[in-house]
């Protein structure tokens, strides 16, 4: 009987031993597939474009810009810019068209502004802050305008840049708006 103790004892030890690395394993992989990738950080960048006060030759473009750290790691904001084209038209006779901001753009860009003092910040876990910009803009009916906020941020040490954008008709007047103001006016006053 003692013998049998003695040899499940021996085998009770080895398996102790082999149990403390496999859990140690264990641990890391699990920690590296579910709860390190929640360490990373992560935001979310979204604008929003809005039209008030028109006149006869302008109005006023609100773009908010809200940047969130939907993380679980503190980011700090360190710049901003944001930046405005106008598109080119695209009179496309297709039932749908991909509008792609990038190979629509006309040229350089007609607002380019560094907004770093308005975005820079510590965000920590689930921060927001929203920010908005204000610009004077002529009518244009029938022409898209594209706003962009692009900047860079740090967590841990590693740097990342966020961009968001967001576009629409310019004083929020389409192409139906300028043919039905071509139609009320008379002729002679073209």
């Amino acid at each position: 009987m003692n013998s049998w103790d003695t040899w499940l004892s021996r085998v009770k030890t080895g398996l102790e031993i082999l149990a403390i690395p496999a859990a140690g394993v264990w641990a890391f992989m699990r920690f590296g597939v579910s709860e390190a990738p929640l360490l990373e950080a992560r935001t979310d960048v979204n604008g929003e474009l809005s039209w008030h006060a028109r006149t006869g030759r302008s109005c006023i473009g609100q773009y908010a810009a809200t940047f969130h750290n939907i993380g679980t790691t503190p980011i700090d904001v360190t710049g901003g810019r944001i930046r405005a084209w106008l598109l080119r038209s695209s009179r496309d006779t297709a039932a749908i068209t991909y509008l792609d901001p990038a190979e629509m753009r006309e040229g350089d860009a007609i607002v380019d502004r560094d907004v770093s003092r308005w975005v820079k910040g510590h965000y920590s876990a689930d921060v927001s802050r929203r920010i908005n910009f204000a610009f004077r803009v002529r009518r244009n009916p029938g022409r898209i305008i594209l706003f962009v906020t692009q900047g860079q941020a740090q967590s841990s040490g590693r740097e990342d840049s966020w961009s968001s954008y967001e576009y629409g008709y310019v004083c929020g007047e389409s192409e139906e708006t300028r043919d039905s103001q071509a139609a009320k006016t008379p002729a002679a006053a073209r």
